[in-house]
């Protein structure tokens, strides 16, 4: 599924990424890795893709449902 998605790519765990994952997590309630996943999605382009519904909690995040792809 994920290969079919254009531009895919692997991002960097930066130490921007790990204070905003902070932040984030401070926040928002998340998980320790799903502070890391929504810090890099905002870092990079906004976009996170799952089904995990506290995404949507996070401000400017946007959220694409895995099942719909």
């Amino acid at each position: 599924m994920f290969k079919n998605i254009p531009k895919l790519e692997e991002a960097p765990l930066t130490s921007d990424t790990i204070l905003n994952a902070i932040r984030i997590r401070v926040n928002y309630g998340l998980t320790y890795f799903d502070s890391l996943h929504a810090s890099t999605a905002l870092l990079y382009d906004g976009v996170v893709i799952s089904v995990d519904e506290d995404y949507k909690r996070v401000q400017g995040l946007k959220v694409v449902d895995s099942k719909k792809l």
